[in-house]
């Protein structure tokens, strides 16, 4: 499963010695792009999470630079926004989609919630309501579809639709994460919409 590695920095760096590191990192040769003076991004098929932050603190010690990497599952311009103001609550570090969009949740900071429900207001309702089974059903694929009371084929043609249309495989643990907390801010989002409407009608009838 490729993985997009964002990352943003607080002053302009070397690239070349950017690029060295990262490679180094993957263990595999990535090609980086460059996006302006202070962000770009790489994929890999590997798991970097574990042993990103070290290698943070050493780009952050080598290059006297201040940046921060944000875990995706493909590249949005938003995300760039997201890990530019990522620097209010994180310094050096390396932290997944929904680790940065809780935590701006969490404190306050509901700004970006909007970037998150956008994401899936194109996709089905079938398909949102598949994946929610699915991950209630502990990632059981056999469950799920007994549940849905569908084919197991038919399950599997759901699934592959989704990450089709959103690049998010919620088979893997950030990414289902991410799904889920999508649900909750949704919910919270319409329970809000509602009563705003609701205190509309009973102000002005």
């Amino acid at each position: 499963m490729s993985r997009y590695y964002l990352f943003y920095t607080k002053q302009n760096f070397e690239k070349d010695f950017l690029s060295h590191i990262f490679n180094e990192l993957s263990k595999e040769k990535v090609e980086i792009t460059f996006i302006g003076d202070f962000c770009g991004f790489f994929v890999s098929n590997k798991d970097l999470y574990l042993t990103l932050d070290n290698v943070i603190k050493n780009i952050n010690l080598d290059l006297n630079i201040d940046i921060n990497v944000l875990i995706c599952h493909k590249v949005d311009k938003g995300y760039f926004t997201l890990l530019k103001e990522s620097f209010n609550f994180f310094k050096n570090q390396a932290m997944s989609l929904y680790e940065l969009l809780l935590t701006f949740n969490l404190n306050g900071e509901t700004s970006f919630n909007k970037l998150l429900i956008r994401e899936f207001e194109n996709v089905p309702p079938y398909l949102i309501d598949t994946c929610k089974m699915y991950l209630e059903a502990n990632q059981n694929a056999i469950l799920t579809s007994k549940s849905l009371f569908i084919h197991r084929n038919t399950f599997n043609q759901r699934l592959e639709k989704f990450v089709e249309l959103t690049s998010l495989d919620v088979r893997d643990f950030y990414n289902a994460s991410y799904f889920l907390l999508y649900l909750k801010v949704k919910d919270n989002y319409v329970q809000s919409t509602h009563t705003k409407v609701n205190f509309w009608k009973l102000e002005y009838s």
